[in-house]
């Protein structure tokens, strides 16, 4: 029929330009030491998308009579055709951006007995905001394409952030005997408040403390932490877009092969915010009679509830996707059994993330051949799952959700410098 000298192949090329500035001032006024900043970031996004037979143009071509015609059951004998013809170039432009003011100050409150109480306190504004412009092409796409069923327009959007936090570092304990069992400790509590413009606002909290040990050799350590993500106005206002992906990229198990699907994508205004609490504790030794040894372990424990995510279309098909959905027939043209995923994005579930980190290294130098360091440095996962819709899925030592998630990772190294 054709050669692919004759038709090139589909391309989807991203022109991507950042830019960022930054200026500010710093400096102390009666023991407060302050800074203040700007910074604008801006992101250019140009999509190019080509190559792609539009049917019209095709049908066209086809039933053309002079030597512009094209002849699909001739290899390389349609000299008077050329097979751009057949193709409409879709272009997008994207632009992001992002301004942000920062102030802060920080010092010493009093002398708390065992150590100065220091504090920091900040405030800063963010102003964000996305424009996407799509031409024509993408703008009737449900014609231009025969695997696009919707039409594309223009999204923009754009919201602000005001922050304001504080953090506090109390000395509790402070030995004058360098020999002690116990010889310090100190508790950093911290408070985070955000308020958007076009979502509420909320307010997490952290608190880290730290005990040494036997002059510093031991030091035991646990930390508290909450975190809140509030949806991007992409993934609150992109349009609802429905297209019939041919590739066969997808694996059909109630059809028995790899066949074409339609997928259901785009932003979700009802997004809830992702919100999140980790719990760690743990030991660090240096001993002092072994200069150079450095051990390390940590317990963690991460719970993130309202995950924002895209559904896995592989998961949905095989049943181990604990969000999106799958509907079957209700489309024109396909079977009944004609798998629909639903890819938009959504507060996918409750993700439970558990396990050990661990550090072991050990330097040492020579007169001759320089310094060295041994180290290897690990996480040991003992729990990794995602609940969503009454349903678990457990991704430990599974490659489900695209990417392999083995009980273990680690990296062991040796580095050497002689300068």
């Amino acid at each position: 029929a054709y050669t692919f000298n004759e038709f090139d192949f589909i391309t989807d090329q991203f022109d991507v330009l950042n830019y960022q500035a930054t200026f500010g001032v710093e400096g102390v006024v009666g023991g407060i030491n302050y800074d203040i900043s700007y910074t604008k970031y801006r992101q250019e996004v140009d999509r190019t998308y080509t190559n792609d037979i539009n049917p019209a143009l095709f049908a066209a071509a086809l039933s053309r009579t002079d030597s512009t015609a094209f002849n699909p059951f001739c290899n390389n004998c349609n000299t008077g055709f050329s097979a751009s013809e057949l193709s409409l170039v879709g272009r997008t432009d994207t632009v992001d951006e992002i301004e942000t003011v920062d102030f802060n100050i920080s010092g010493e409150l009093f002398d708390f007995g065992t150590g100065p109480l220091q504090y920091a306190l900040g405030y800063q504004f963010r102003d964000i905001g996305f424009d996407i412009a799509n031409n024509d092409v993408w703008e009737n796409g449900a014609t231009n394409f025969s695997w696009f069923t919707s039409n594309i327009g223009d999204s923009e959007g754009d919201r602000n952030v005001g922050a304001l936090y504080g953090e506090l570092l109390i000395p509790i304990y402070q030995s004058s005997d360098s020999n002690a069992f116990i010889t310090a400790a100190e508790v950093t509590t911290s408070a985070r408040n955000e308020d958007y413009s076009d979502f509420g606002e909320a307010t997490v909290y952290a608190a880290l403390g730290k005990v040494e040990l036997i002059g510093g050799d031991v030091i035991l350590r646990g930390s508290y932490s909450e975190s809140f993500r509030a949806p991007t106005l992409v993934q609150l206002q992109s349009e609802e877009n429905f297209d019939i992906e041919q590739g066969g990229f997808f694996f059909d198990p109630v059809r028995g092969g790899n066949f074409s699907v339609g997928r259901l994508t785009g932003g979700n205004p009802d997004l809830d915010a992702q919100k999140g609490e980790t719990t760690s504790f743990g030991v660090v030794y240096t001993p002092s009679q072994l200069s150079g040894l450095f051990i390390s372990i940590d317990y963690f424990d991460l719970a993130i509830t309202d995950l924002i995510r895209e559904p896995n279309g592989q998961g949905l098909l095989d049943g181990t996707e604990a969000a999106g959905s799958v509907t079957r027939g209700g489309v024109e043209g396909q079977a009944d059994d004609f798998p629909t995923l639903d890819l938009r994005i959504n507060n996918g579930g409750d993700l439970d993330v558990a396990g050990w980190d661990f550090s072991v290294s050990y330097s040492f130098s020579t007169d001759r051949l320089g310094d060295f360091r041994l180290y290897t440095n690990g996480v040991y996962q003992t729990k990794n799952e995602l609940t969503a819709n009454e349903q678990t899925v457990e991704f430990l030592g599974t490659t489900l959700d695209t990417r392999p998630t083995p009980d273990l990772r680690s990296v062991t190294g040796l580095t050497w410098d002689k300068g």
